[in-house]
């Protein structure tokens, strides 16, 4: 029974070592002596063979194949291992009747040379994404576990294996599992200790709940035996599978890879701590009785690092001062100062004045001992800075907008699953919970999730746009990983993935810094819209998108310019001024800053009215060019809305800088109410005044020109507002049109002082430009675009994509036949409003076309969700949001990371960001 068994595993293996050794063939016979060839001798020995079995039978054959199946046959050889005894996994022994045995390393050898094209080695220096299944959320943790293709080392779990096995034909898998790890499980965190750390998730932050301590188990997983062999102290596995398995284990993760610092503002080396000059003034620094050299201040103090002067440092939320020690750099130019009374064995506060920030300084130390100061037997008496944002979030915004007064019902299910913090991602997580409560989004992404991974998991899947977007629509929406019987380890996502694919080439996205959530909206909407549009399919993220339009009236000759541009954020800017209780602040503002300990916080408290008569007030633009009496005048200017879109998204200027530079948040309250009717800003009523004529020097056109494309204007636009070269912002529209505006600021900032880019533009590039010929905006019927000459090709293109021959040929004909435009042309407006039609049909389904922007809304708004914020500035704090869900009776729901429950106090005077609904939706 066993020779028979042993057999069958012979002949499999002969049939498939052929295919491993293939590259062996090349060898051929030639007369002279035998050389024995050290490829040949690895491989051999790589397959577990004794290395004088090998080298005899080498000798004899000068064809590695021939001497691998003469070392099989070799009678000499199977008796030299009858003769020893082994057991397999079990304990138990392999005997047949002849009383012969088979070591576990022989049974692997030949199972597993049925699979040799089943195993690959990983790179030095790759990165295989090993903790999460690249089409869902599933993980390690799972009881499942995760199962990596020892070849091409994609990562699935098991609701994907079958799949992945069905497209591959691969057979062998690394399988993954967490265990608890007992020794480490005591481990606990007091999750309600007051902070003294800026920072989520680290030791001495803002708690969360913290994973329990697992330790992983990896073994051999065959897909068609479902055979499960265990790795760990397994010594019998051939070389080749051992040396395949730990390049998997050993690789970097993805999520090492990309792992951040949780939410910590991070110091950075400062430039001047190595040369840093001190002067031998025989100054030293007694431990206490310290005060200002200029004042009378004992608190607040700051000791300069090269003279030695103790000062009072700025006025601050909180904090006394005179900005003594700043007024002493000014005169000086001594750079760095350490804050007396932060100084301990850990370290201190240390602030650069050239660098205008907080830094470390690796030799404080050496620093401080040339005044007489010993940092390792003092201890802090004063908080620190970082502990001073600390009281600003933790007494204030922090309990106020998370609802940490009130016991909260949990949510779970689909629609209700939260976002695990990877680290500074709280500004991502809100922005994503806020798409993917609308039905257009999970519409396009989740309802064909399972076809779309069928599609794209073998396609570079973790970088696949359409498959993290389904992957995240699917984490979120589903409800698989928001169940209340779970284990609370898998509850929640860590788009870690997505993260990292949306931020690649991004100087800030792509970092762990903390960063604005209004900017990252608008970098993930001009993200989508390049991907879809680019693959012709259809863009979600034109619901945000309306068109603004712009009335300039010159004050001496009458005549006037339309002109339209688009938006998919309306961005309110605030003041002080505009408060009822301007007065109560500035009072409160002077107590905190005088000291006092027990002031309670008083917020600015601005009616949105008041926000939204000041973005469409009329400006009077004072010595105005005319381009008709060719003199100056002035000019009136207004703002409408020539489209309403289905959801309006209201941002409000919180953030600024002081007069240091420094980033502050002004504490406001935003009287935001339920209903919102916009329609006293519909757009402009035109009558039969005359057109201004083109003038390139015109001040309202940025630069002098204006475009036929939309994204050049809106890069001319802000990039001529920064002061940068004319030609600079030129050259910066036409190459950086297709990334968007961001994009081109960074590049007008890298490229400003250099003389190339400032240089004239060629044809190539004022091509790119599309100038128009005619400035003033006009209105065309339906007729004159449908009779216009386009070209048949590109009319096919867009009618491919269900749109009818009239809207194609209007869309053409309005964007001068460009098909990319005419695209973006056509989801920025109604087809109804052109021809009537009740819904676009495209590709990926049906949206109605209420889903665009309408020229014809009433524009009343309801309050559908917010964004807030907590903190002292848009690049530190937290972000959460609240979203109305009708599964819960209309109420408000709060999305605080990983953490979903029913809102009792929504914070709607606090949002940042807030999401309406347009009514006439229905």
């Amino acid at each position: 029974m066993f020779r028979g068994s042993w057999m069958r595993l012979k002949l499999r293996f002969h049939r498939s070592i052929r295919t491993f050794l293939i590259g062996a063939q090349s060898m051929v016979t030639v007369p002279g002596p035998r050389y024995i060839y050290p490829e040949s001798v690895t491989q051999l020995l790589n397959m577990g063979f004794p290395e004088e079995t090998v080298k005899n039978a080498l000798t004899k054959f000068n064809n590695v194949v021939q001497a691998a199946e003469w070392i099989l046959n070799s009678q000499d050889d199977i008796d030299h291992l009858n003769n020893r005894q082994h057991s397999n996994l079990s304990g138990e022994t392999y005997v047949n009747e002849e009383h012969s045995v088979l070591s576990p390393h022989q049974r692997y050898l030949a199972l597993f040379s049925t699979f040799l094209n089943d195993f690959n080695i990983v790179c030095e220096g790759a990165i295989i994404h090993k903790e999460e299944c690249v089409a869902s959320f599933d993980n390690a943790y799972n009881p499942d576990g995760l199962y990596i293709c020892t070849n091409s080392f994609v990562c699935v779990s098991r609701r994907f294996l079958d799949l992945h096995h069905l497209l591959t034909g691969q057979n062998v898998y690394l399988h993954i599992t967490k265990k608890l790890d007992p020794r480490l499980n005591d481990t606990q965190t007091n999750l309600e200790a007051k902070p003294s750390v800026l920072g989520i998730g680290v030791p001495g932050g803002f708690n969360v709940e913290e994973r329990s301590l697992y330790k992983d188990v990896y073994s051999l997983y065959l897909y068609n035996s479902a055979e499960e062999i265990l790795i760990e102290n397994n010594s019998n596995l051939p070389s080749f599978v051992e040396r395949s398995v730990n390049s998997i284990i050993r690789s970097e993760s993805g999520f090492s890879r990309e792992k951040v610092a949780e939410w910590q503002e991070t110091l950075k080396e400062s430039t001047y701590a190595k040369s840093l000059v001190q002067l031998d003034n025989g100054v030293k620094i007694p431990p206490t009785g310290h005060q200002c050299q200029k004042c009378t201040l004992k608190r607040n103090l700051w000791l300069n690092l090269t003279d030695g002067s103790i000062l009072c440092g700025r006025k601050q939320p909180g904090i006394v001062g005179n900005s003594h020690a700043l007024l002493h750099y000014q005169l000086t130019k001594y750079p760095l100062c350490v804050k007396l009374g932060t100084i301990s064995s850990q370290g201190a506060d240390v602030y650069s004045y050239p660098e205008d920030e907080m830094v470390k300084d690796p030799f404080l130390e050496k620093h401080l001992s040339h005044f007489g100061i010993d940092m390792h037997i003092l201890q802090k008496t004063e908080k620190t800075m970082a502990e001073y944002d600390i009281d600003v979030n933790w007494k204030h915004e922090w309990d106020l907008i998370t609802e940490k007064d009130y016991e909260l019902e949990k949510c779970y299910g689909p629609g209700f699953t939260g976002i695990i913090n990877l680290g500074n991602t709280c500004y991502m997580a809100s922005v994503l919970q806020l798409i993917f409560s609308l039905k257009e989004f999970i519409a396009k992404y989740y309802d064909g999730y399972y076809e779309c991974v069928k599609e794209n998991i073998l396609a570079d899947p973790v970088n696949n746009f359409s498959l993290q977007m389904s992957k995240l629509a699917f984490g979120l929406c589903s409800g698989e990983y928001s169940t209340e019987t779970q284990n609370k380890i898998l509850r929640g996502i860590r788009p870690s993935m997505f993260k990292a694919l949306v931020g690649k080439g991004h100087p800030e996205f792509a970092t762990g810094r903390q960063q604005d959530a209004s900017e990252f909206y608008q970098y993930l909407m001009e993200y989508i819209h390049r991907k879809e549009t680019s693959r012709g399919q259809l863009d979600p993220s034109q619901v945000f998108r309306f068109q603004l339009e712009e009335k300039l009236v010159c004050g001496a000759s009458g005549h006037v310019r339309y002109t339209q541009f688009s938006e998919n954020m309306l961005s309110l800017t605030i003041s002080s001024e505009m408060a009822a209780n301007e007065m109560e602040y500035l009072d409160y503002k002077k107590r905190v800053e005088n000291g006092e300990k027990d002031a309670s916080p008083v917020y600015l408290n601005i009616p949105l009215e008041k926000c939204l008569e000041k973005f469409f007030a009329e400006q009077v633009l004072l010595e105005w060019v005319s381009s008709v009496t060719k003199s100056k005048t002035i000019a009136k200017k207004t703002v409408r809305f020539a489209t309403f879109p289905k959801y309006l998204l209201i941002h409000i200027q919180k953030f600024y800088a002081d007069e240091n530079w420094t980033p502050r948040k002004l504490p406001v309250c935003i009287e935001f109410p339920d209903i919102l009717d916009l329609s006293c800003f519909r757009p402009h009523v035109r009558g039969d005044e005359p057109l201004l004529p083109e003038d390139e020097g015109s001040v309202e056109h940025p630069c002098g020109v204006v475009s036929h494309d939309i994204k050049v204007n809106e890069i001319l636009k802000v990039v001529n507002s920064y002061g940068f070269p004319r030609n600079v912002c030129l050259r910066a529209a036409a190459l950086m049109k297709d990334e968007g505006v961001e994009s081109a600021v960074h590049w007008c900032l890298a490229n400003s002082g250099n003389s190339d880019a400032n240089a004239s533009l060629d044809s190539s590039l004022l091509e790119q430009l599309s100038l128009k010929t005619s400035s003033a905006v006009e209105t065309k019927s339906p007729s004159f675009f449908c009779s216009a000459s386009v070209a048949d090709s590109d009319l096919t293109s867009i009618m491919n994509m269900g749109f009818s021959r009239e809207l194609a040929a209007q869309a053409l004909g309005n964007t001068g036949g460009d098909v990319n435009r005419a695209i973006d042309w056509i989801f920025s407006r109604s087809e109804a409003d052109a021809f009537g039609a009740s819904s676009v049909e495209t590709s990926s389904g049906t949206f109605s076309v209420n889903a665009l922007a309408q020229h014809g809304a009433t524009g009343k708004y309801r309050l559908t969700g917010l964004i807030s914020h907590m903190g002292t500035s848009a690049f530190t704090g937290h972000y959460v949001c609240h979203l109305r869900k009708e599964e819960k009776g209309d109420k408000f729901v709060l999305f605080n990371d990983e953490k979903v429950a029913v809102s009792e106090n929504p914070p709607l005077a606090h949002g940042y960001m807030y999401l309406l609904h347009r009514l006439d939706n229905e």
